[in-house]
């Protein structure tokens, strides 16, 4: 089993709040004690979004470059970076990602919202990233859209067809695929039920 923990939205490494930063980095060491006690290794992560633009984006992406390599060493091998729905695209977490050598977990469904990489396909992308992971597997996150909802929010449970079809375009690629739905695990024992060969 692989264990990843995905602290909230007010643990920014970029943000120009030096509390926000004292606040941030506690949250982090909190994250990595509790991987530390279940006696788990670097492939067990802490996913964490870009942070905010502040009024200057490129600006905003050197200082969270900056702040990842001066992480304590423990805590830079824990962290791993997600692209987002409203700030920073694939293609910026990508380069952050390349530029400090930090693992990027892309989103499919952030992707679908904010896209970057024009011409390139979504499958396309999932390799570009896994160039990011060196040795380590892959992971990517895969949602839906709630209906009901504004956009980037996520369903209560998977859509089988949907993910069906996107599974056909990665299914022969080495990478974990997490599902980020309310329902939880009722999903995925829904897809193993519609796709058998599912692990």
């Amino acid at each position: 089993m692989r264990v990843s923990m995905h602290p909230g939205q007010y643990t920014v490494l970029n943000s120009p709040d030096d509390e926000v930063l004292v606040s941030t980095i506690r949250e982090l060491e909190y994250h990595d004690a509790v991987f530390q006690l279940m006696g788990l290794d670097r492939d067990h992560r802490i996913v964490i979004h870009g942070g905010g633009a502040y009024d200057d984006k490129a600006f905003s992406l050197r200082v969270m470059e900056r702040r990842i390599r001066e992480l304590p060493p423990g805590l830079r091998h824990r962290v791993v970076l997600e692209n987002d729905e409203r700030v920073f695209t694939a293609a910026d977490i990508y380069n952050v990602c390349r530029v400090t050598g930090t693992p990027g977990v892309f989103d499919v469904f952030h992707h679908s919202i904010l896209p970057s990489f024009p011409g390139v396909n979504t499958r396309a992308v999932i390799l570009l990233f896994q160039t990011t992971w060196g040795d380590w597997r892959q992971k990517i996150h895969y949602s839906d859209q709630e209906p009901s909802k504004n956009p980037g929010a996520h369903s209560g449970t998977i859509d089988v067809e949907a993910f069906g079809e996107f599974m056909r375009t990665v299914e022969d690629l080495d990478l974990d695929i997490m599902l980020e739905v309310k329902d939880k695990q009722a999903s995925l024992l829904r897809l193993r039920e519609a796709y058998p060969g599912l692990q």
